[in-house]
């Protein structure tokens, strides 16, 4: 458990890295998911390699940015989304 929690912890100081910085890498499919104060709120979905949801379904996670719709974009997380995606989860 020592070494999974190695790599966890590895993984996490990578995604905050990454996340401080804005990723220039493919986006997820897009998704409005509510509209407030008359405007769209936006997520990105990044699904693992050939992932087909009618035949088969994988774990996900949510992955949350602050800000209170004044600051922070989708950009944050991509780094992070892509590579999970690339491990099987949907993200």
């Amino acid at each position: 458990h020592m070494k999974s929690l190695i790599s966890f912890l590895s993984f996490a100081f990578v995604i905050g890295v990454a996340s401080a910085a804005r990723f220039e890498g493919p986006e997820g499919k897009p998704y409005v998911y509510k509209t407030s104060a008359g405007v769209e709120r936006k997520m990105e979905i990044f699904f693992p390699p050939n992932h087909d949801p009618k035949t088969s379904k994988v774990p996900g996670v949510i992955l949350f940015h602050g800000g209170g719709w004044q600051g922070g974009d989708l950009s944050q997380f991509r780094f992070a989304c892509n590579y999970l995606a690339s491990r099987g989860l949907v993200c």
